[in-house]
């Protein structure tokens, strides 16, 4: 599961004029994909759920202060007297599990059970918002909560009921999860946005890339790319998500389908390796796939008040051990002005 609250602001001098304030959710769900025999299978990341409020005044997010990521800004030379930043907080909850719930010891040929809870603060710097950005990102959390082991448990209970199925399980092996019982954690992440000059209209595409410290260490690379009626006015960092423009009312409806490509490179992920703390299962360096690849579809539409993308991704397996493999989940994006 994965929960957000957001809240973004200019600059201090566009603060003056800032009116804007809107709200998202988003449901990741592998039952999404429950007409699919084969596919929804329950397993790896296995549900999300996003909560977002947004808004361009600083002190309007739950938490606030940004220090760290400016200070990663003024090292890389990112930043002058004309470049204007975006804020938001984030409350994240990720949980991942093995293919068999019904075990109570450890399945050592599978990925452990992990989750974890974190606040980030995200900071967008950019000069010119339909063209480039640069994104800071600091995550502070805990590793081994129950939260996800509450969740899971009850949402599979109530399907049970709702359509008298035996199915899905209830999850028995998350006492064996990495860091149980809670462990601090953090990550420091920073990601370029740019945007392709296209002249036909019905074509938008951005490129990112992006690299990682602390609890996931690693770096990506990425493109994505819209067809139908798009706005080429929407901001970089908000082609794959929903809620990116809907302050400006002049921007015409958007209809239009969507391809992403990612190519994460992994050299350390404590979500399988564990962290400090000794785990009844965790993941050695060898057992580790160095690259793991995502290609989402979907399709999105946006008018001045609602904004809306459905998407299903495919991500190729995180680790290597005899019961490696893809898998898939579909996540509902929705946010509207207020």
């Amino acid at each position: 599961m994965v929960l957000f609250a957001t809240g973004f602001a200019a600059s201090a001098q566009a603060e003056e004029n800032c009116s804007f304030k809107f709200t998202s959710a988003q449901v990741d769900q592998d039952l999404f994909l429950e007409p699919f025999p084969g596919v929804n299978e329950d397993r790896d990341y296995t549900m999300g759920l996003f909560v977002r409020f947004n808004s361009c005044r600083k002190g309007s997010s739950w938490f606030s202060g940004h220090e760290v990521q400016h200070l990663v800004l003024d090292a890389l030379s990112i930043g002058d007297g004309e470049t204007q930043f975006r804020y938001s907080t984030a409350f994240e909850s990720l949980t991942f599990t093995p293919d068999d719930l019904t075990a109570e010891d450890p399945i050592f040929e599978d990925r452990p059970y992990s989750s974890i809870l974190q606040v980030t603060n995200n900071l967008v710097a950019f000069k010119n918002p339909e063209r480039s950005a640069t994104e800071v990102s600091l995550s502070l959390g805990f590793l081994g909560l129950p939260v996800s082991d509450w969740v899971q448990s009850g949402l599979h209970q109530v399907f049970r009921t709702a359509f008298g199925s035996e199915e899905p399980f209830d999850p028995e092996g998350w006492d064996n999860q990495i860091s149980d019982g809670g462990e601090p954690t953090a990550k420091l992440s920073l990601t370029w946005f740019h945007r392709q000059n296209v002249s036909a209209d019905w074509v938008d595409i951005i490129y990112s890339a992006g690299a990682n410290l602390g609890y996931q260490t690693g770096a990506n690379v990425g493109l994505s790319a819209r067809f139908g009626r798009v706005n080429k006015a929407k901001p970089v960092w908000q082609t794959d998500r929903a809620g990116g423009y809907l302050t400006k009312k002049s921007l015409e409806d958007e209809f239009y389908a969507i391809v992403t490509n990612k190519i994460n490179f992994v050299g350390y992920n404590a979500l399988l390796q564990g962290q400090f703390r000794s785990n009844p299962h965790d993941l050695s360096s060898s057992q580790i796939q160095r690259f793991v690849f995502e290609n989402s579809i979907g399709i999105g539409w946006q008018n001045d008040k609602s904004d809306w993308l459905f998407s299903c991704t495919r991500r190729t397996s995180e680790f290597d051990l005899p019961e490696r493999r893809t898998h898939f989940f579909c996540g509902l994006n929705f946010a509207r002005s207020l």
